[in-house]
């Protein structure tokens, strides 16, 4: 199926990246809607500095990355970063070393990890806190992952965030920011023709771009929180193929 001026955002673990690759099938695939003249971005939680190097060396030639809920990036080009106040940085430190619960405060250009070390994977972040407090790093926050399941109180502590519990770990992003804000916004920015959206994801954070894209792809693995989620489109089967298998099907 011929089809062109598509915009094509994807999440990257559990929907692109398992065990610290693209598989082959998805790289080549995406690459062929590329060549088609369709635009490919990544629209991930994590932070710009924390998408791993082998997704920014699989070969594939992305249009933009969209990080963390709330920044934007293509070809280049930062058209959006709204960042986690100092204030609210320091205060999830603070709770962190009173609760020993350990954080990944993840930045536009690195990120700290505080009790504990925390890896993605090849990269692995390691400072010292005093230093980190310290240092300009701390005013170019965009989110920040708290390794426990924060409670209702917990959360109380933190009015600018939104949150996404999961079992382990919980995301704690800036109130009112969303996957589908970045799509929207990359539209205005870029022009793009929302009817000619296409979103892929598998997991919580992504049901806000499922939902807002023209056509959204969930690559079901088993995920209960995702079993009574309704799109567009639901792949099933190998979920490091299900990429591939998808396009093969829409292009």
């Amino acid at each position: 199926m011929k089809r062109t001026g598509c915009s094509l955002f994807f999440d990257i673990d559990g929907t692109l990246f398992f065990n610290s690759r693209i598989s082959k099938e998805n790289v080549s695939a995406i690459n062929r809607v590329k060549e088609m003249g369709n635009r490919i971005f990544i629209n991930t939680g994590r932070s710009r500095s924390w998408i791993p190097t082998e997704v920014l060396s699989s070969g594939i030639d992305f249009d933009g990355f969209l990080c963390g809920f709330s920044y934007i990036e293509t070809n280049g080009r930062i058209l959006k970063n709204d960042l986690v106040k100092k204030q609210t940085a320091e205060r999830a430190i603070s709770f962190s070393l009173e609760r020993g619960v350990p954080l990944l405060l993840e930045g536009v250009n690195t990120c700290f990890s505080l009790l504990g070390k925390i890896s993605a994977s090849n990269i692995e972040i390691t400072e010292k806190t005093d230093e980190f407090i310290l240092s300009d790093d701390i005013n170019k926050l965009t989110k920040i992952l708290f390794i426990k399941k924060m409670t209702d109180e917990d959360i109380s502590l933190f009015p600018e965030f939104d949150f996404i519990c999961y079992n382990n770990y919980s995301e704690a992003f800036l109130k009112g920011h969303t996957k589908a804000g970045l799509i929207r916004d990359t539209e205005a920015l870029l022009g793009l023709d929302h009817e000619k959206t296409i979103a892929f994801g598998d997991s919580p954070n992504d049901i806000s771009m499922l939902d807002y894209a023209k056509t959204g792809v969930l690559i079901y693995h088993g995920d209960p929180d995702m079993s009574d989620f309704h799109t567009d489109i639901t792949t099933t089967g190998d979920p490091e193929t299900a990429v591939a298998r998808t396009l093969d099907f829409l292009f």
